[in-house]
């Protein structure tokens, strides 16, 4: 079933890809269709939310125009590889992408969207962690620049809209 939701609406999830935890569902607002749980992902994803003292670390992607979110800021992160769960995923994406290994990454949710880019539902897990003892050693390997923003400051970046949702509910203490 797909429907067009007026606003944000949550309900559970039980995640079946080797995460042992029952996680809410995100459903954003217009222009990202609402999905039910019974739906099979095309894409399975990982990003992070990386906190550097007060303030957030994002990507503004490569302006290319075959990948995702492309010259936008987004949170770093990519696809799981087959047979990989979500928490090595995004090890392996923040290695690959900026060269660190943070010591903690707590898990917040996952969110089922669909995704005009690859035609499909994309599964998404949201994982937060902090990055100053690392932050030191970062080195930029994707992306134009890895930028650090206070709250405030994002609301004047160009965030996908999935993205933009995960970081105000993330700050509202969800």
């Amino acid at each position: 079933m797909v429907e067009r939701p007026q606003s944000i609406v949550h309900g559970p999830l039980t995640v079946d890809h080797g995460l042992p935890v029952t996680c809410d569902m995100c459903l954003v607002s217009i222009g990202v269709l609402m999905i039910t749980n019974t739906v099979t992902p095309k894409v399975l994803t990982a990003h992070a939310i990386l906190r550097l003292s007060d303030k957030f670390v994002l990507q503004l992607r490569d302006n290319k125009p075959d990948i995702a979110a492309a010259g936008q800021w987004s949170l770093f992160g990519g696809k799981l590889e087959p047979g990989e769960l979500p928490q090595a995923a995004i090890r392996r994406e923040l290695f690959e992408e900026l060269g660190i290994t943070p010591e903690k990454f707590s898990f917040l949710w996952n969110t089922d969207y669909y995704f005009d880019f690859v035609k499909g539902v994309v599964r998404t897990w949201f994982f937060a962690c902090r990055v100053d003892k690392v932050w030191h050693g970062h080195q930029l390997k994707e992306g134009q620049q890895a930028g650090v923003f206070s709250y405030a400051e994002l609301e004047s970046l160009d965030i996908p809209e999935v993205i933009r949702n995960t970081l105000v509910r993330y700050n509202a203490g969800e």
